[in-house]
């Protein structure tokens, strides 16, 4: 993240945690301490782990399974934390639920939550396989610490799944992988929900694909038209793999 347009006294390139770190120890030992410790921010400490306190509690209650039964992606993350290890490390590619998510795995331990802010969806499944070789690489054979990969339907596709579980089961890369389902590919939909209020000039907000019609709910896929498009795709990527080398026809 660009930062150079601050208005700062001085720059310094550092180690984030180093830097603190030394932060930390100069404000302990100097006078600073003591006006750290007056009343005051004692009571703004109680008051902000009061706030933390019921923020955690709110997380909890909306995660709770709805009384049919169903329950979203809050309580199944809260449940997915409980059973994998404590030091397990995370790949997020969940997209629109990475805030629920975020919410309900809680991940403290530095390192343990991997994230890509940008816009390079379908990162997660390679890179889960890369975070597993790390932590063996790091901890030694057969000792890498547990990957759990959280993602998106949409996102999931834009892995190329058959490539990365090729690759998994192949060279014995062994990651938890989560799809969540958004029926769809729920990005473009909050995207086209909100043009369409634009347009009608309504206001921004409210529930989005609950009333949309997804992707698959538009024009259901027959077992005629896949049959069709199949043949078309691989006469349009199997000649040139063989130019490439990569495969020979079929004697």
């Amino acid at each position: 993240m660009p930062v150079f347009y601050l208005d700062a006294v001085s720059r310094y390139r550092a180690d984030s945690y180093t830097s603190i770190t030394q932060i930390t120890n100069y404000i302990s030992g100097s006078p600073l301490s003591k006006q750290l410790s007056a009343q005051e921010f004692t009571q703004r400490w109680d008051a902000l782990a009061e706030s933390h306190s019921k923020r955690l509690a709110a997380i909890a209650s909306a995660a709770e399974p709805k009384a049919d039964g169903t329950f979203g992606t809050g309580y199944l993350c809260r449940t997915v934390r409980k059973l994998v290890p404590e030091d397990s490390i995370f790949a997020i590619e969940a997209v629109t639920n990475t805030l629920f998510v975020a919410d309900n795995i809680q991940a403290t331990i530095p390192g343990s939550w991997i994230n890509c802010g940008g816009g390079g969806l379908g990162w997660s499944g390679g890179g889960a396989l890369g975070i597993k070789l790390a932590s063996e690489f790091e901890n030694g054979a057969g000792k890498g610490k547990f990957v759990v990969q959280i993602v998106g339907d949409g996102t999931f596709l834009f892995s190329v799944p058959g490539s990365v579980y090729w690759i998994s089961q192949r060279y014995k890369i062994p990651v938890l992988t989560i799809v969540l389902n958004n029926k769809g590919k729920l990005s473009p939909c909050h995207v086209e929900v909100l043009a369409d209020k634009k347009q009608a000039g309504m206001p921004r907000g409210g529930q989005c694909c609950s009333s949309t019609p997804t992707v698959w709910d538009r024009k259901p896929q027959t077992k005629s038209s896949i049959s069709v498009s199949l043949p078309r795709l691989t006469m349009l990527v199997l000649p040139r793999l063989r130019l490439e080398g990569i495969c020979s026809p079929r004697k």
